[in-house]
């Protein structure tokens, strides 16, 4: 029978609560990963890499485009970018330049994988006419000479530049879950399909010395990677 309970004047009954047996549910079981899915990541900055210039030189753009006038090897800065020196200039022309960057990722493990890649570009000078600035996996051997022009094999990403883009943050989408090259080539270039009128520039050249950069900011290969489970 039920327990009574006295509650002054009048009296309560407290009957036991009766548990009814429920059906099992369906049960999923996740595991708890804590932290990145893959792992632990790591960074590197890679700094200091070899670095040329293919450019091209004409009355015009069109003339420009066909004819490599140029290479150049440069510790002091990278550039890329289109300019329509004025009439006034010592030489005037129209002239076309293409970065060319080597990186060299001797510090990061060998079997990476990479999760974020972006090339950080501090600006020693900027053009005065807004542009595309391009990165390109490049495709040459050894040193880049006239015909490596357009050896590169695809974008890797591109970003807006213009007068004020003096800390510039490429993110390369088009390195992301790669395996680490042995070697990183880089093509730098800007838009070239628009003719800019006398006195206009677009582009920019880029700190690649703490020598002359004031303020220690150089050009950068920023990387987030992983090591793949068996090379943990």
């Amino acid at each position: 029978g039920g327990m009574l309970l006295s509650k002054g004047p009048a009296e309560a009954s407290i009957v036991p609560a009766v548990i009814t047996p429920q059906p099992t549910p369906h049960q999923v079981f996740l595991p708890l990963v804590a932290g990145p899915p893959g792992g632990p990541t790591y960074f590197y900055d890679l700094t200091y890499p070899a670095n040329w210039f293919l450019t091209r030189r004409g009355p015009d753009l069109a003339s420009a485009s066909a004819n490599i006038t140029s290479t150049a090897v440069y510790t002091q800065h990278a550039a890329t970018g289109a300019w329509n020196s004025p009439p006034a200039d010592f030489y005037p022309h129209y002239e076309l330049t293409r970065g060319f960057l080597h990186f060299e990722p001797t510090a990061v493990p060998t079997h990476a994988i990479i999760l974020s890649a972006t090339l950080e570009l501090p600006a020693l000078n900027l053009g005065n006419w807004p542009t595309t600035l391009s990165v390109e996996q490049g495709g040459w051997s050894g040193t880049p000479d006239a015909g490596d022009w357009d050896n590169y094999t695809r974008q890797l990403g591109n970003v807006a530049l213009d007068a004020t883009s003096w800390y510039l943050k490429v993110p390369l989408p088009g390195l992301v879950n790669q395996p680490l090259p042995t070697v990183f080539k880089l093509v730098l270039r800007t838009d070239e399909t628009v003719e800019l009128s006398a006195g206009l520039q677009g582009g920019g050249a880029f700190d690649l010395n703490d020598e002359y950069a004031s303020d220690g900011q150089v050009v950068m290969l920023r990387l987030q990677v992983e090591l793949p489970p068996e090379h943990r």
